[in-house]
């Protein structure tokens, strides 16, 4: 579905649909986490970002699923991230092992045991 992580990111801009999180998306930080299969709240795999306010520094963590039977792309906030379903070392793509691999790696370590 995406190819890069500039894909993943025009897609949230053309997607979002809060007020808030998409002025983060334009002023703020963002954080590719990777993909995590599942993603917090659901059965289906994808990636989580985590955008972060310029203004107050507080982060939002913003799962991007991709409900492979139907076809379809959702977002949704959540408040946790499963370190254990961490999937980026499955993949030699960027954007499936996020911004910052190695330490990535070590939380999901650190959760599996």
């Amino acid at each position: 579905m995406f190819h890069s992580r500039q894909h993943l990111i025009q897609w949230l801009q053309d997607n979002l649909t809060d007020r808030l999180l998409q002025n983060i998306l334009q002023r703020g930080q963002l954080e590719l986490l990777g993909a995590f299969n599942p993603l917090p709240g659901s059965s289906i795999p994808g990636w989580i970002v985590v955008l972060t306010s310029y203004i107050t520094g507080q982060g939002h963590f913003i799962c991007i699923g991709v409900d492979e039977k139907n076809g379809s792309v959702r977002w949704w906030r959540t408040k946790e991230v499963n370190w254990q379903n961490w999937d980026g070392d499955k993949s030699s793509n960027s954007l499936y092992y996020g911004d910052n691999p190695e330490a990535y790696r070590e939380w999901k370590n650190a959760k599996s045991t």
